[in-house]
């Protein structure tokens, strides 16, 4: 190679949540042999980006957005359509949709997108498996959610009956919803306070 060419480094970047084959690419200033020092104008920088093999085997469980870009270009939406269903989603609801979606993705222990089968079944013992682990009914709630909107984009046809809203339902009345105060103050020492030091005064 030599002094004065470029050199090209890109970097994969997948994560849990985002879409497989985006690229990092970093920027590697030229060597300017004349000033002996490095140019750090993007203009002299060359950007490139890869994108993973698309035969190479999965070595791990497929985010959920993965999941729903490879389904829904089957059905021949583009990038950009797909980019803008999920963005019906606010980003606080993506990110804690995240959480429980890649679970219900680890507990079904699938690799491709072809052997995923979900039931409604498999979701009520998914819901029953986070239960057991302690969490309250409003955690049991924002999952069933999830998994009902990442379903629903991926198209799969899953059909919750009763057993599900009774799942629910069993879940409440055995850990109900604690309020957020468990007690509350008397104003009526205040207003007797406040009472003294008007009298006190006139």
């Amino acid at each position: 190679m030599t002094p004065d060419s470029t050199r090209q480094i890109s970097i994969n970047r997948q994560d849990a949540g985002s879409v497989s084959g985006m690229a990092i690419t970093a920027l590697v200033p030229q060597a300017d042999e004349s000033n002996n020092a490095s140019s750090t104008s993007t203009s002299e920088c060359a950007i490139v980006t890869t994108r993973p093999n698309a035969s190479s085997p999965r070595t791990e469980t497929p985010g959920w957005k993965d999941l729903i870009y490879e389904s829904q270009r089957r059905s021949g939406l583009s990038n950009a359509c797909i980019d803008t269903m999920i963005c019906s989603l606010r980003y606080s609801t993506q990110k804690q949709y995240t959480v429980y979606v890649n679970k219900f993705l680890l507990y079904c222990e699938f690799k491709t997108l072809s052997d995923f089968n979900p039931s409604e079944i498999g979701v009520i013992q998914f819901l029953q498996s986070l239960y057991e682990s302690g969490v309250s009914y409003s955690v049991i709630n924002t999952a069933c959610s999830a998994i009902k909107t990442f379903l629903e984009l991926l198209d799969i046809p899953i059909v919750f009956t009763t057993k599900l809203a009774r799942f629910k339902k069993g879940c409440f009345n055995k850990r109900p919803s604690l309020p957020k105060h468990t007690a509350t103050w008397d104003p009526e020492i205040v207003l007797r306070y406040l009472n003294q030091l008007g009298q006190s005064s006139s």
